[in-house]
Formats: C-alpha cells, sequence, structure tokens
C-alpha cells in the first residue's frame, strides 16, 4: 500500500486500486477475417495502435466457429513490430486453406481511451489510470497429459504450437510419414487444438511426437462485455 495518495478500497477493506503507473490493460479489440481459401500461403497483417517502443502482448479467438472440426485448419498469429512504428499481428494459416473470422484482443502498458467522466490517476501530471481500464488477467492452461480436458468458458490464446503428430502412410515403400503441427485457438466454449499445418514428408518415418505442457491463455467473457466502453468503441 502507499504511504501516501489515493486508494480504493473493496467494502471488505482489501486494496482495488492504488496505482503509480499503468498496468498492463486492454487497448484495443480488432476483429478481421483471415482469408486463405485462395492461397494458404498468403500472409495477413493488422496493425495495432501499441507504439514499437512499448510492451504488446496479443491474445486471439476464432468467432467464425464453434467447434474443433470448424476451426481445422486453424491460425498462427505473431506479434511483430512493424514498419509503420507500430506492433502489428501477423497471421498465417494452416494447410486447410479455410477463411476465419478472429478477434484480437491487444494489451499494452498505457492508457488508450480517457473517458468523459470517472475516477482518473495521475502522477506527475502523466495519467496513469483510469476506472474504466480492463487489466490483463493472464492464466496458464496446465496440459502435463494430452488429455488434460481444456477449459470450457470462453478463451483467446496466445501464440503457441500446441502438438506435432507423425502419421504414417499406409501401403508405401519406403515407408512415408506425413508430420503435422497443431496450434492452440480459443473459441467461444474454450481451448482447441486444431490441426494446423502439414510441416513435412519423409520416408523412413519422422522425428519423435511432443505436445506442449499448456498454453497462455484469458478468459474473454468480461473483455467482451465491456470492451467497447472501455475503449470508447460505444
Amino acid at each position: 500500500m502507499d504511504g501516501f495518495g489515493m486508494q480504493i478500497t473493496r467494502d471488505d477493506g482489501v486494496i482495488f486500486a492504488s496505482p503509480e503507473f499503468t498496468p498492463t490493460v486492454l487497448v484495443q479489440v480488432m476483429d478481421r477475417t483471415a482469408d486463405y481459401t485462395g492461397d494458404v500461403s498468403a500472409q495477413h497483417y493488422y496493425e495495432t495502435i501499441v507504439p514499437n517502443a512499448k510492451k504488446c502482448f496479443i491474445f486471439h479467438k476464432i468467432l467464425s466457429t464453434g467447434s474443433q472440426q470448424g476451426a481445422s485448419g486453424g491460425v498462427l498469429h505473431y506479434a511483430e513490430q512493424g514498419p509503420n512504428g507500430f506492433w502489428r499481428v501477423h497471421t498465417t494459416a494452416g494447410t486447410a486453406g479455410l477463411a476465419h473470422t478472429i478477434r484480437f484482443y491487444v494489451f499494452s502498458e498505457f492508457v488508450a481511451n480517457i473517458p468523459e467522466w470517472g475516477i482518473y490517476f495521475y502522477k506527475d501530471g502523466q495519467l496513469v489510470y483510469t476506472g474504466n481500464c480492463l487489466p490483463l488477467d493472464i492464466k496458464f492452461w496446465e496440459r502435463p497429459q494430452l488429455t488434460t480436458p481444456a477449459p470450457t468458458m470462453p478463451c483467446a490464446t496466445i501464440c503457441s504450437v500446441a502438438r506435432q503428430l507423425t502419421q504414417g502412410i499406409p501401403g508405401t515403400n519406403p515407408p512415408t510419414a506425413l508430420i503435422f503441427l497443431f496450434c492452440f485457438t480459443g473459441f467461444s466454449s474454450g481451448i482447441i487444438t486444431p490441426v494446423f499445418r502439414q510441416i513435412s514428408q519423409s520416408a523412413g518415418g519422422g522425428s519423435a511426437d511432443g505436445f506442449s505442457k499448456g498454453c497462455a491463455y484469458i478468459e474473454t467473457s468480461l473483455y467482451d462485455q465491456y470492451y467497447k466502453a472501455s475503449l470508447g468503441y460505444a
């Protein structure tokens, strides 16, 4: 607790807010359609409002499907510093070459919108927080086993690969194997791991399979409910 300044407490006396700096908060929400039906090698880029000099964390959730089958093909996104001075989202498609509508949740360490009224926190004349800010509440799905159940509430995941699978082609001589990657994807009912991309085909077998022990994610219900008011979109 600060020795001076302003603190907001809950009715049970627990400190709710006493910021002297801007924590990692939601600064932008983008709904974009990445269409790979004509070219699975296409690269899509979506610029954010976060300057390259600041930290940036991006999570994604597929809006265009509510099933594992519908998300087949998957989408991986990468947060990268863009040539125009702002972080951007770079997406790549899975082998299936589908069109997916994706929601990106962008977090950084500045106040993106100043509401017309409410509670404001300043330090040395600089606005560091408002009552409308939505802080990043990051969680981690621990997956010690491949069959560990995933979260079942609406989620968005950070970019990560979930699994590698080697599958032999029957009747080939010499034996030939296809190697696939799966990706973590958030959707309306939790986290799914659709097939992302065939990465190689090799004679004589493939490399050892493996899977990720989990992924970082956010539960999106609260952000979906309040992001328009928080960011001034409403």
